[in-house]
C-alpha cells in the first residue's frame, strides 16, 4: 500500500523540480547541500543546516533566474522584467522553503506531515477556512498562508503556517496586523459595550 502522505510530498517535490524559474535555485540548494556533506555532515544534518543558507542560495541563483526572465522577454512570453522579477522572487522564496521542508520530511528530520504550498489555492483551502480564520465582530479574517504544514491523520496536532515575506516592511505590517486582530478577537473591551449604548 502506497503511503498517501509520501506520495503527495513526492508529487509536490517533482512539481517544484519542474518549475522553470526554480531550477537555478534548486541547483544552488543542492550545491550547498553537497558542500555541507563534504565538510563532514551527514545527509540528514546537511538538510537541517542548509536552512541557514536559504537567503544566500536565493541570491546566488538570481543571475540564472534573470537569464530565464530575459529569454522569456525576447520570446515575447512576458512583457515586464521588473514585475516578473518581483513575482518570481516571492514565489521562489515560498517554493524553496517548501522544497527544503519536504526534503527534511523525506530524510526523517521532520515527522511525516503534509507540506502544502499556497494552500488557499489548493485542495486544502477548506482547512484554511475551517481552522485558521479569526472573527472580529462581523468580519472574518484569514491569515496570509503561503505554506501549510500539518498531519492529515490527526486533528489534535497543530497546524504550522508559513507566511513568506521578502521584505522587512511586509513582515512588520503582517505581524502587527495579526497581533492586533488576535488581541481584538480574544479580549473583551468594556468601552465597546459602552459605546454601543450611546446615541448620537
Amino acid at each position: 500500500m502506497v503511503d498517501h502522505i509520501l506520495k503527495e510530498l513526492t508529487t509536490t517535490l517533482n512539481d517544484l523540480e519542474r518549475t522553470e524559474y526554480l531550477k537555478p535555485t534548486i541547483a544552488k540548494f543542492n550545491e550547498k547541500l553537497d558542500e555541507l556533506i563534504s565538510e563532514g555532515l551527514s545527509r540528514s544534518e546537511a538538510y537541517i543546516m542548509v536552512l541557514d543558507y536559504l537567503t544566500e542560495i536565493m541570491k546566488e541563483s538570481q543571475e540564472n533566474v534573470e537569464k530565464i526572465i530575459q529569454r522569456k522577454i525576447r520570446e515575447g512570453k512576458i512583457s515586464s522584467a521588473s514585475q516578473t522579477r518581483v513575482a518570481v522572487a516571492g514565489l521562489n522564496f515560498q517554493r524553496i522553503i517548501t522544497y527544503a521542508l519536504i526534503q527534511n520530511v523525506l530524510v526523517g528530520n521532520l515527522p511525516k506531515v503534509i507540506v502544502a504550498l499556497r494552500p488557499k489555492q489548493s485542495k486544502y483551502k477548506k482547512i484554511v477556512e475551517k481552522y485558521m480564520k479569526i472573527t472580529v465582530g462581523n468580519e472574518i479574517q484569514k491569515p496570509d498562508v503561503d505554506i501549510l504544514v500539518f498531519d492529515p491523520n490527526s486533528e489534535s496536532t497543530p497546524f504550522v503556517i508559513y507566511s513568506c515575506k521578502t521584505s522587512l516592511r511586509e513582515r512588520a505590517g503582517q505581524t502587527y496586523k495579526w497581533k492586533l486582530l488576535y488581541e481584538m478577537a480574544t479580549s473583551k473591551c468594556k468601552y465597546i459595550e459602552y459605546s454601543d449604548k450611546l446615541s448620537y
